[in-house]
C-alpha cells in the first residue's frame, strides 16, 4: 500500500505541477503579448518621431534657403546703395564746381559793371 500511496502522491504532484506549468506558460504568453504590443507601440512612436524629424529638417532647409536669399538681397541693396552714394558724391562735387564757376562769373560781372560805370563817368567828363 505504501507504494500505491507514493504513486498517488507522485501523480498528484505531477498533476499540480502540470497545472502550475500551464499557468506559468500562460503568464509567459501574456507577457510576450504585452511585450509585442509595447514593441509595436514603440515602433509607431519611432515612425512618428521620424516623420516629425523629417518635417523639421525640411522646415530648417526652407529657413536656411530664405536666409541665403535675404543675404543676397541685402548684398544687392548694399551695392545699389554704394552706387547711388557714389553718384551723389559725384553730383555734389559737380554742384560745388558749378557754384564756384557761378561765383567767379558773378564776381567778374561785378568787376565788369564797376569798370563800365567808371568808363561812363570818364566818358561824361570828357
Amino acid at each position: 500500500m505504501e507504494l500505491r500511496t507514493q504513486i498517488e502522491d507522485v501523480q498528484a504532484y505531477l498533476k499540480n505541477n502540470r497545472h502550475g506549468l500551464q499557468e506559468k506558460a500562460q503568464r509567459e504568453q501574456e507577457l510576450e503579448m504585452r511585450h509585442s504590443e509595447e514593441i509595436m507601440q514603440l515602433q509607431l512612436e519611432l515612425e512618428s518621431m521620424e516623420v516629425v524629424l523629417e518635417e523639421e529638417r525640411y522646415c530648417r532647409k526652407e529657413a536656411e534657403d530664405r536666409v541665403l536669399q535675404h543675404i543676397q538681397e541685402l548684398k544687392a541693396a548694399k551695392e545699389k546703395f554704394l552706387q547711388v552714394n557714389k553718384e551723389l558724391e559725384t553730383t555734389s562735387a559737380k554742384v560745388d564746381d558749378d557754384k564756384s564757376v557761378i561765383e567767379a562769373l558773378e564776381s567778374q560781372q561785378l568787376i565788369s559793371i564797376n569798370e563800365l560805370e567808371k568808363l561812363q563817368v570818364k566818358n561824361e567828363e570828357i
